[in-house]
């Protein structure tokens, strides 16, 4: 019967260094195989390659007869995982860490709750199993990642590294149990520096160097051979001093020969049976497992947020705070680049306009006729236009695009003081006509809150969406998800899924909260409203979930998150109106998802503007890309700086 991990001429590059060279190795059921090697010798990439954390450069690992790579949940439905610093979550009790592992497998209610039960009762944390995981012990961690490994069953068990720095009692409380977990047929790859462990759990032990077994040892599990175990150790570093293997198995009776497996990988070696695993296959069903895992991820986003009270209220507090400030401070100014149109037959109205605009630092354009100006107004060509018409020199009319009452308002005072100048000059005084005008105190508030909205959104979405995955990255909790059979694309859905609703639920006690201060309609049908709030959180989670992924490092995620949050609220027409910023900015904003997001909640607001097809492809886009980057960066995630 092949063995349940099978390592086939696998190798692994970091450019030009060579973690893993060429390497294979079997690993049989029931049997402890040990890696001893100094720093740097390939021991940890060789055991996130066969956790399916990193994808093999060359050969393969077959775990129960099919292939290991870094989406495969089949493999990892067989894998149980142990590494040196235990990445659990913090801040769930040991009880909700183990029914979160049952559930991740795929286990069902009742045989999760029994499997928890007996877990708690084998590696001996009853009097624990309220207690939160960050108030743990370091080797009260370590029987907690270890109950999570094998609670389930798994056929493997890869532990790198599992009892440094431990108490002498705990260590081998640890390697008792790891002991009896093999007596019960587990296969076991364990990583280790301490030569009194290999010898005493490991039947084999392999000494690496520069990625590549050096040498084999067969201690048998005996304490007794530690010094020898060590001394042959040190012998095999020392061979480039002029020591050969035959001197070496001279001097311990215990070396043996490395059997590798050079011929080519033609296919994956016959299947083993599932004897170790303790779900049936027809006890899940595959959608349903799926299903339960994305609600599973959800209900701990959830949980995690609601465990974190200081969080809560800082992001109320700051949304809050910055819609009712920015209702207050948000002023519009004019340029040269701004172009304002003046219908007239008239050169000496024409001339006068021109040199008034001027004092303003407007850019004058000129109509002979009204249709061509409306023209242009509507297509944002110009931002107002003064029509003075010689057939009704009676009246002066002032028009305005209606689209952004900040514009407007800016724009209406001076065209009022530049039709008072030509009207003051006149042969005969008219009356001066606004038209379009919109800037009431309501509809500039609602207005205004309208561009701000979709800011909020992006700031919840970094929070408390990015930062949780920044967080699992830096604490290594990513890797407690990526142990488990749960695919990477499931991970994304439940998550985004509970930060959707954790982000609603801030964003409803912050609007109402703001409402008692700054009062602004929601528009004429409140669902849609909703509607597209909810579909612009989902586009800022994936834009900060690509930054997370991308930067990996709070400092470097605080960074690009301030500078893309600053460089978006400038191009998408919120601080400065669409119509009046330079045509290299104009172009620009049209290819950020704010500007779009802010045309949205505008036209559902106020009807300023018209919600076309393209805009909500155009959020679709963003979000299509920006799930998509973050998935990729995701499926290299290793704890590997190098990689």
């Amino acid at each position: 019967m092949p063995a349940p991990l099978s390592i086939q001429q696998a190798a692994k590059h970091y450019g030009a260094i060579k973690a893993v060279r060429d390497l294979s190795l079997d690993v049989p059921a029931g049997a402890i195989v040990g890696l001893l090697g100094p720093n740097g010798a390939g021991k940890t990439t060789l055991i996130r390659m066969c956790a399916g954390w990193l994808d093999a450069d060359a050969g393969g690992v077959f775990v129960c007869g099919v292939r290991q790579d870094t989406d495969a949940a089949g493999p990892r439905r067989q894998l149980g995982i142990v590494s040196r610093d235990a990445p659990l979550i913090d801040e769930l009790s040991v009880t909700e860490t183990l029914r979160l592992h049952a559930t991740l497998h795929g286990m069902p209610g009742p045989a999760a709750a029994a499997a928890c039960v007996q877990a708690l009762e084998e590696y001996r944390l009853q009097d624990f199993a309220r207690r939160r995981i960050g108030v743990l012990s370091t080797g009260m961690r370590q029987r907690v990642a270890i109950a999570c490994a094998l609670l389930h069953r798994p056929a493997v068990l890869l532990l790198d590294e599992p009892t440094v720095g431990l108490d002498p009692d705990v260590r081998r409380h640890i390697w008792a149990c790891l002991q009896d977990a093999a007596r019960r047929g587990v296969a076991m790859l364990l990583a280790t520096h301490y030569f009194d462990e290999a010898a005493t759990l490991c039947q084999t032990v392999h000494v690496l160097r520069n990625g590549a077994i050096t040498l084999s040892l067969a201690p048998g599990a005996n304490p007794d051979t530690a010094h020898q175990l060590e001394r042959a150790y040190l012998d095999a570093l020392g061979a480039d001093a002029g020591v050969t293997l035959e001197e070496i198995r001279s001097k311990n009776e215990f070396v043996v020969p490395h059997r590798r497996t050079d011929a080519p990988i033609t296919a994956a070696p016959r299947a083993t049976p599932l004897l170790h695993h303790s779900i049936t296959p027809s006890s899940v069903t595959p959608s349903l497992s799926v299903l339960h895992q994305i609600l599973a991820l959800a209900w701990l986003q959830i949980k995690l947020w609601l465990r974190m009270p200081k969080h809560i209220v800082v992001s109320i507090a700051l949304g809050a705070s910055f819609l009712v400030l920015a209702n207050r401070v948000m002023v519009v100014r004019l340029g040269p680049h701004v172009s304002v149109g003046v219908h007239t037959q008239s050169d000496n109205v024409a001339l006068r306009a021109e040199r008034e605009f001027n004092a303003f630092h407007l850019t004058m354009v000129r109509y002979p006729s009204l249709e061509q100006g409306t023209r242009d107004l509507k297509a944002d060509r110009i931002i107002g236009l003064m029509s003075v018409p010689d057939d009704d020199p009676r009246a002066i009319r002032l028009l305005f695009g209606g689209r952004n009452p900040l514009m407007d308002r800016e724009l209406a005072a001076t065209l009022l003081q530049v039709a008072s100048q030509v009207n003051s000059n006149a042969h005969r005084r008219a009356r001066i006509i606004m038209e379009n005008n919109r800037y009431t105190p309501e509809v500039m508030t609602t207005f205004m809150t309208a561009g701000l909205l979709p800011f909020l959104l992006l700031a919840l979405a970094s929070v408390n969406h990015g930062l949780f995955w920044l967080c699992d990255y830096e604490r290594g909790t990513l890797y407690t998800f990526l142990a488990t059979p749960v695919r990477r694309s499931v991970l994304v859905a439940g998550r985004t899924l509970g930060s959707l609703v954790v982000m609603l639920a801030t964003f409803a006690v912050t609007i109402a909260i703001c409402r008692q201060f700054v009062y602004w309609d929601i528009g004429p049908q409140p669902l849609l409203w909703w509607l597209v709030v909810a579909g612009q959180m989902l586009v800022m989670c994936g834009v900060f979930f690509a930054i997370a992924t991308l930067c990996r490092r709070f400092a470097l995620y605080t960074d690009a998150g301030l500078i893309l949050v600053l460089v978006l609220m400038f191009l998408s027409g919120t601080l400065m109106p669409v119509q009046t910023m330079p045509s290299w900015a104009r172009i620009t904003s049209f290819l950020t998802p704010t500007f779009y997001a802010v045309r949205m909640m505008r036209a559902v607001m106020l009807g300023v503007e018209t919600v076309l097809p393209r805009d909500v492809l155009a959020l679709a886009f963003w979000a299509a890309m920006a799930f998509a980057f973050g998935y990729w960066r995701l499926r290299t995630a290793t704890l590997d700086h190098r990689a």
